[in-house]
């Protein structure tokens, strides 16, 4: 199959996946903000996202990176955790 490339030059974490391991989210966390910021920054925002449990690191992760990452996932619980909105197909 061939698709569009992706304009938004977004990468995709499947969380399902190896790469939604915490420790994977929190080392890339921590190398896209250490060079695009100060150590102090990204000590804050790592320290936030091990605030808590993983739904937590996660929501995180989303509210300062999704900038440059697109999440994704077939778990409706971290899904419901992470959003308010209505996820997609579902009535208002």
């Amino acid at each position: 199959m061939i698709r569009v490339k992706n304009q938004s030059r977004k990468q995709v974490i499947d969380l399902d996946g190896p790469d939604g391991n915490a420790f994977v989210l929190l080392g890339i966390a921590r190398s896209v903000l250490r060079k695009g910021g100060s150590n102090e920054y990204c000590e804050l925002v790592l320290k936030e996202m091990q605030s808590s449990d993983y739904n937590n690191l996660v929501k995180t992760f989303d509210k300062y990176l999704n900038e440059y990452f697109t999440l994704e996932t077939s778990n409706k619980e971290l899904l419901y955790t992470t959003t308010s909105l209505p996820l997609y197909g579902e009535a208002l």
